[in-house]
Parts: C-alpha cells; structure tokens; sequence
C-alpha cells in the first residue's frame, strides 16, 4: 500500500480503520487504567500490577434500630479523633484581593503536634 499525498483526503476505509483502533486503544486504556485507578474495578489485573487499584470504599451502616430503642452510635476509625488538643480549636480569616495575572503565597506558623 503506498502512502496518501498529503492533499488527498482520506477514503472511508482508512477512517473507519482509524476510528475502530481508537475505540480499541480507549476501550484498553479504560480497563486497564481508569477503572483501577477512579472505581476500584480491576477487571483485568493489569491496575493492580501497576499499583493503581485501590479497593472500593466500604459502604456506610444504614441499619434502622428497632421501633423503641435508642440507637447507640458505632465508634469507627472515620469518627474516632486523630488527635486530642487541650486547647481550644483556632480559626483564623483573611482576605486577598489578586490583581490578574498575580499571585500571593500564605504560609501558617503550627506548632508541632
């Protein structure tokens, strides 16, 4: 087959070939990549090899209590404190106005732990 001229448009046959290797390559990068990395579906093992499966996240506990009783709230690590802090919480405002094409950089003085 010898290559096109540069003026030539493209036939039908080279833009169907063209399109079915795109959907092709997307359809892999889709299984192989997006759905590891974003949705934790790994259906071809190939995101995990590459480190980019994470597992779903568990879903949340939406048990009713029975009718009568006071339903006791579950400790779970997402509601256990990260830290504990004898002094009360701090919260700070301020504004910046930035002309276009500006930029300001805001840095915070913490105490450790």
């Amino acid at each position: 087959m010898t290559p096109p001229e540069l003026n030539e448009p493209a036939t039908s046959r080279q833009l169907l070939r063209g399109t079915l290797t795109a959907l092709l390559v997307a359809g892999i990068l889709l299984a192989a990549v997006v759905l590891p990395a974003e949705y934790g579906i790994d259906p071809t093992g190939v995101g995990r090899s590459l480190g980019l499966h994470r597992p779903p996240a568990p879903e949340p506990i939406t048990a009713a209590a029975p009718v009568g009783t006071a339903a006791m709230p579950r400790e779970t690590p997402a509601t256990q404190a990260l830290f504990s802090s004898q002094t009360p919480l701090r919260s700070d405002e301020m504004s910046l106005v930035l002309q276009p094409f500006e930029g300001a950089e805001i840095k915070a003085a913490m105490n450790q732990g």
